[in-house]
């Protein structure tokens, strides 16, 4: 198998963490807005320090600061809006529950900018994707007693909207989102976003029992997801890429249930499926699918 395609595997084993060391933080008596912040807070500085050893990274960070502001605006829906909103939705529903509904609602956003926005053309696999990320969503959050104005549904649609947002407008805007420089910047502006609701929210400093918790966090999805999705992307084109990151909810669910005992039940995982089989829809066209069935009959 191609060197991209570990990486893109562990892109998404990397993403799928998020739950699981979060809501480990959330029993050590931190809140949510603590987490979203600190974590962003660690990964910024480690950051800033391996970019003190690189001298084309200081380089470009420069560079980039031409378009500050195009950073900032799309720092906070992939920052911000995803982070804190993501890490919200944890403390009140199951880890497998938020990385779906966040996926679906990413999906039906991302498919709905690329028509407005970005001016794409919708196909017939953009639509039936939409159409299925709206019937899976349903089937997803209404299972198990939840209903469907549940507050971690919401948050978790809300989070899924801002990394659909993030995607769009770094496409949108021709942002550079490739090495450490673009993420100093990245995490640099959204930590300062997270920083309003951390001090409006009673700051503390965290315990030290919470530092393992908070490093792992900083260090495995925050700065090791968005590494190995950047390689990955060196030897694979965007839409190979996608696909083999939508293992990432299913590493998600295999955590959820080994660490936590979460786990999806009855009409939940139909309506995740379907959720996965819109994804895929939604990176395809009509001839990439068909071309794909008459070189494998």
């Amino acid at each position: 198998m191609a060197k991209w395609k570990y990486y893109a595997l562990l892109a998404a084993l990397c993403n799928a963490s998020i739950g699981i060391f979060s809501k480990s933080t959330f029993t050590q008596g931190m809140l949510a807005d603590q987490v979203a912040f600190y974590k962003c807070l660690i990964a910024f500085s480690f950051i800033s320090v391996l970019l003190l050893f690189d001298k084309k990274g200081l380089q470009k960070i420069i560079r980039l600061a031409k378009g500050w502001w195009k950073i900032a605006f799309c720092s906070f829906f992939g920052i911000f809006t995803l982070c804190f909103f993501e890490t919200s939705a944890y403390s009140y529903v199951m880890v497998p529950t938020v990385v779906f509904v966040l996926l679906g609602s990413s999906s039906i956003t991302t498919v709905t900018l690329s028509y407005f926005v970005l001016k794409e053309q919708m196909n017939i696999c953009h639509l039936l994707g939409f159409l299925l990320s709206i019937v899976g969503l349903f089937y997803v959050i209404n299972e198990g007693g939840m209903e469907l104005i549940s507050i971690g549904g919401i948050l978790a649609m809300i989070a899924g909207i801002g990394y659909g947002l993030f995607l769009s407008m770094t496409k949108k805007l021709k942002v550079d989102t490739s090495g450490l420089a673009f993420l100093w910047w990245f995490i640099g502006f959204g930590m300062i976003y997270l920083f309003v609701p951390f001090v409006l929210n009673k700051p503390s400093l965290p315990e030290l029992s919470s530092l393992p918790n908070l490093l792992l966090l900083s260090l495995i999805p925050t700065i090791g997801g968005y590494f190995c999705t950047a390689k990955a992307l060196s030897g694979g084109d965007a839409n190979q890429v996608q696909l083999f990151e939508l293992t990432e909810p299913v590493f998600a669910s295999v955590m959820g249930f080994v660490f936590l005992g979460e786990l999806l039940h009855g009409a939940q995982i139909f309506g995740a499926v379907l959720i996965l089989i819109s994804i895929y829809l939604a990176s395809q066209t009509p001839q990439k699918i068909f071309s794909f069935y008459y070189a494998n009959r």
